[in-house]
């Protein structure tokens, strides 16, 4: 009896920690044209929870051109199913708009590469330039996007990877 109350106590106190997970992210830029960027380009996944992850997409070369895949890795605390993302830029140059085709997200722990969710955002939009909303011309500088799986708190994950 008292070897479980000393677990009980231990796990209370210890705080719990979901780990590390590999965060793999595919850009679809579309085809057309000027629908590329050389703008700094910014990423925010969320959870149902809306607990979230900011990264800011960039690699060496040329990203984000016309009808391109640009694909991207990174490790940081594992937060779930992802079910929103924000995609931002910061108009670094002048004409800076990206249209956006889509996102496929992929999140697998870290170690065992257990599959924790694939997600797929289908976007078609123009992320545009914050010149232009400063201008207040009505352009929006960030977008939300849900996939089209359901990401309700009791769904099932949606493993794809």
């Amino acid at each position: 009896m008292r070897l479980v109350l000393f677990l009980v106590a231990i796990t209370t106190i210890i705080p719990r920690t979901n780990g590390q997970c590999t965060y793999m992210v595919e850009v679809f830029t579309g085809d057309r044209e000027g629908a590329g960027t050389d703008a700094d380009v910014f990423l925010r996944l969320a959870n149902s929870a809306d607990q979230s992850l900011n990264f800011q997409l960039q690699r060496p070369g040329n990203n984000f051109e016309r009808n391109a895949v640009d694909r991207f890795v990174a490790t940081n605390a594992c937060i779930g199913r992802i079910c929103k993302v924000e995609v931002t830029q910061n108009g670094k140059y002048p004409s800076s708009s990206w249209y956006v085709k889509g996102l496929n997200v992929s999140v697998r722990q870290s170690g065992s590469n257990k599959c924790v969710s694939r997600e797929i955002f289908t976007i078609d939009q123009w992320v545009r330039d914050p010149v232009m909303e400063r201008a207040g011309n009505g352009f929006k500088t960030k977008y939300h996007w849900m996939p089209a799986s359901n990401c309700d708190h009791g769904a099932l994950p949606n493993p794809r990877c």
